[in-house]
């Protein structure tokens, strides 16, 4: 729980406490295999705190933003050299107050599913990627954005210290009815010199650009 202050010079407006409050969760029902993470809060903010004061002193265009996480997830190493990780993401968003009647987009639900298969590179390895992502606006429902994505990347340990990769992958994305889809390709670059540093380094080419 904590409290963000919003303080006026020269007393102009009223100064105000606004609290918000999080609540997060970690669950392991078995071990080395599933894990639970979930999580809730509850924020209020305003879109412009210089904005005129409605009655009562306080800002106007007032928010509270109410979000929930559920996001179960498997986790194993089968051998110290070949793993999974599946992971299932839930957020939903709902906000309220006077300014929740101009955010159009305000509520939302993200669902997401990814998956990783890996096999450590000895000198060389590989591992299967793949990625589901839908967002839903609650009073859009024609706004709907839906991204999906495979990816298979080669892998070379040059030395113990330095793994090297190459990526190659495709996507689909869907958003206002309008599909497309696109090749990935990439490189990734990972350096751990010492026990405490660990330098992890990508690029790919994109939908929308190179990143």
């Amino acid at each position: 729980i904590e409290a963000n202050s919003l303080t006026f010079a020269r007393n102009t407006q009223d100064n105000q406490f606004i609290p918000s409050a999080r609540l997060a969760l970690n669950a392991t029902p078995i071990e080395r295999w599933l894990f639970i993470d979930a999580a809730a809060s509850i924020e209020q903010s305003t879109l412009d705190p210089y904005s005129i004061v409605s009655s009562g002193g306080l800002p106007s265009e007032r928010l509270q933003t109410t979000q929930y996480r559920l996001s179960p997830y498997l986790d194993h190493a089968f051998t110290p050299a070949v793993s999974l990780l599946y992971r299932n993401e839930n957020v939903w968003t709902r906000r309220s107050g006077e300014a929740s009647a101009s955010e159009r987009r305000g509520n939302f639900e993200r669902h997401g599913h990814s998956a990783v298969f890996t096999l450590k590179p000895e000198p060389l390895g590989f591992s299967l990627e793949g990625n589901e992502e839908q967002t839903k606006y609650v009073n859009d429902a024609n706004s709907t954005l839906e991204l999906a994505s495979a990816r298979a990347v080669l892998t070379y340990a040059a030395d113990p210290t330095l793994i090297v990769g190459a990526v190659v992958g495709t996507e689909q994305s869907e958003f206002a009815l309008v599909k497309s889809r696109d090749t990935i390709r990439g490189l990734r670059l990972r350096w751990t010199p010492t026990e405490r540093s660990d330098l992890n380094a990508s690029v790919e080419r994109r939908f929308f650009d190179t990143g």
